[in-house]
């Protein structure tokens, strides 16, 4: 009887509204953390210029606004980041809020910082994003992105 019952909670847990919603929000979950370890290859891929990743992150019609108010394509985004390797770089993300729109688009918020040696000294940049995701088949890529400084603190 006690056999039954379990399997009657199972068949109510994944065919009710409320068993599809927690299914969903496990699938949300699962979600946002490959879109955070996307977005760490990204940084970890610009910090050391590595365009084959960069080539697969970034969607074909990706559009990038950069700290200062510039406007990249992926082509354009790729040559700025193979133009700033930098020594012995660095890259540290953290505070970051994951929206799913749907099974195929996503946001992200987040901050960022690049810390690398130019010219013997020691340098560091952070910035808070906002991008864009767009999930084809299996893969997500970034289609937009947005950056803005965040002044260093004295």
């Amino acid at each position: 009887m006690s056999r039954n019952f379990s399997l009657v909670l199972c068949v109510l847990a994944v065919t009710s509204p409320l068993g599809f919603l927690a299914l969903g929000k496990n699938a949300d979950s699962k979600a946002e953390q490959e879109l955070v370890e996307i977005d760490k290859r990204w940084g970890e891929a610009v910090a050391h210029a590595d365009v084959k990743a960069l080539q697969h992150i970034l969607a074909d019609e990706y559009i990038g606004l950069g700290n200062k108010g510039e406007v990249y394509n992926k082509a354009e985004e790729i040559e700025q980041a193979a133009k700033g390797a930098r020594q012995k770089a660095t890259y540290d993300a953290d505070s970051y809020q994951v929206r799913i729109i749907d099974s195929k688009m996503a946001i992200m918020v987040h901050r960022g910082t690049y810390k690398s040696t130019e010219n013997g000294k020691e340098v560091s940049e952070t910035h808070r994003s906002l991008h864009t995701f767009t999930k084809r088949g299996n893969h997500w890529q970034v289609v937009a992105s947005g950056a803005s400084t965040i002044p260093p603190q004295e």
